[in-house]
């Protein structure tokens, strides 16, 4: 079977092994839970009874660039996972019955060894998208293309010159452009997101009709 347990084990036996083996068979005498857990009583116990779906990760908090509303790139960590840790992590988010991963960042591109993990995301049971400034180069471009890339985020905010914050600009044109050639190059799923902040929100329904208007699936986040 793929990923991390047999794909003949049914999905409720298959978090529960899963679980056991990441927090033990039941809850620790010395089971402390922090803040959030002990506000939403979430326990491992819980958890193997809890359907969820979807998960998002940071593949880096690294970025190529520094737009004016983003907090994660602020947040510099000592070590970051390797390509075969994050392998590990999907055939674990697999084996707890994940469907669908957002792979985000900081930047996903600037990790060495995204192409690796498209082609290993391929040969899972779940669906994925790789979200994006944009800004990289075409022998990054055909290294997640070569290697199968099923579903393309572009992080789009603004069109044209009205917002004036240059990063905010530089991806969004860049996010337009790739969107295009990832359609010429027959990616399957193809989508821009829009993230609302006061520089661009009198603008984003344009932004919105004009994506529409060129075939392409539109998230906006508050």
């Amino acid at each position: 079977g793929r990923g991390f347990l047999s794909n003949g084990v049914n999905k409720r036996k298959r978090r529960k092994l899963v679980m056991e083996n990441l927090c033990g068979k039941s809850t620790p005498k010395d089971y402390t839970p922090d803040l959030l857990w002990e506000k939403f009583r979430i326990t491992p116990e819980l958890l193997q009874e809890t359907e969820i779906i979807e998960s998002s990760v940071y593949l880096t908090r690294q970025c190529n660039l520094k737009c004016q509303y983003c907090k994660i790139i602020k947040t510099e960590l000592p070590q970051e996972l390797s390509t075969d840790q994050w392998i590990e992590v999907f055939n674990i988010l697999e084996g707890l019955g994940i469907r669908f991963i957002n792979i985000a960042g900081g930047e996903p591109t600037v990790v060495d060894g995204l192409g690796k993990l498209i082609r290993h995301l391929n040969n899972t049971s779940m669906e994925y998208s790789v979200v994006s400034n944009s800004v990289f180069n075409d022998r990054k471009l055909k290294e997640m293309v070569d290697a199968g890339l099923k579903a393309y985020v572009a992080s789009i905010d603004v069109i044209g010159g009205e917002d004036k914050e240059l990063h905010d600009l530089k991806k969004s044109s860049a996010g337009i452009k790739m969107l295009k050639r990832l359609k010429e190059m027959d990616v399957p799923y193809l989508c821009a997101n829009i993230v609302i902040s006061g520089t661009n929100i009198s603008s984003v329904m344009g932004v919105v009709r004009y994506l529409c208007g060129e075939g392409i699936w539109v998230n906006i986040c508050p």
